[in-house]
């Protein structure tokens, strides 16, 4: 027999529930009520909160399905909110590239130069996490024009944890010798465009991640990227306490798994 299809009181309580479980950590119980009711649910907010759980779960292809339909059925506002998600899920997978299509998406719906200043931080960090430092430069010039040295301070340095995400992920991916120089990161408040080498981006990511992992101790994600950032240093013991809580928080985390069986190889 069929399950008896719900009524949508039903539904949007699930979707409440997932919610509330999200706030609360319990992670788990919040991907089972999405897994269970999320197809029935017409509700593009609903659809962006379970995509976003999945991201910060590193899930990004389960992500990027449920933030691409919030894009298909809400309204304006939402599926700016959900271009915003998906420019993030990118990010934390190192693309860069893609990240910076959809920031640039958000920016020309608002006329080219008053768009948010946080997709106008997100499309700079873009370029430069991507290598593109002409386009970068560029960038920043028309940025200016439209907003404040604070407002761009404040959107840059928020920008910093997605940044070193997803670039942790290319560092992992690509074989860099000690001698070559990768994409710079955004670190200071005047958005310096300097090279800076893998050992010191690693420290500077691991900074930012583990007072993220302070502050948000139920991301699978921050976890799994802090995990590699001590494994590029050498830090293998602490590599695996990170990557085994990843894996505790979300047992179905492929990557995580692999880094784990690295680890122990």
């Amino acid at each position: 027999m069929h399950e008896p299809i719900p009524d949508q009181t039903a539904v949007s309580v699930a979707m409440t529930d997932a919610q509330r479980y999200t706030e609360a950590g319990r992670w788990a119980d919040a991907c089972a009520l999405y897994l269970r009711w999320l197809d029935r649910c017409p509700e593009a907010d609903a659809w962006i909160a379970a995509g976003q759980l999945s991201d910060a779960m590193g899930q990004h292809e389960l992500a990027f399905k449920r933030l691409h339909r919030a894009t298909e059925i809400g309204n304006s506002a939402q599926r700016e909110q959900a271009f915003a998600a998906l420019a993030m899920n990118d990010m934390h997978a190192g693309r860069f590239a893609i990240a910076g299509r959809y920031w640039w998406r958000i920016i020309r719906s608002k006329n080219n130069s008053d768009g948010p200043v946080q997709a106008w931080a997100g499309l700079v960090s873009c370029a430069i996490a991507h290598g593109n430092l002409r386009l970068s430069k560029k960038l920043i010039r028309n940025w200016k024009t439209h907003s404040s040295t604070s407002e761009r301070r404040q959107a840059i340095t928020q920008m910093h944890l997605h940044v070193a995400m997803g670039t942790i992920i290319r560092q992992a991916t690509t074989s860099i010798h000690d001698d070559q120089t990768v994409a710079p990161h955004p670190t200071n408040a005047n958005i310096a465009l300097l090279p800076t080498d893998l050992t010191d981006l690693m420290n500077q990511s691991i900074t930012i991640l583990r007072q993220h992992a302070e502050q948000h101790p139920n991301r699978a994600d921050t976890h799994y990227h802090l995990a590699m950032c001590e494994k590029v240093l050498g830090l293998s013991e602490a590599a695996q306490h990170h990557v085994d809580h990843a894996i505790h928080i979300n047992p179905v985390y492929r990557s995580a798994v692999k880094l784990q069986q690295d680890l122990a190889a």
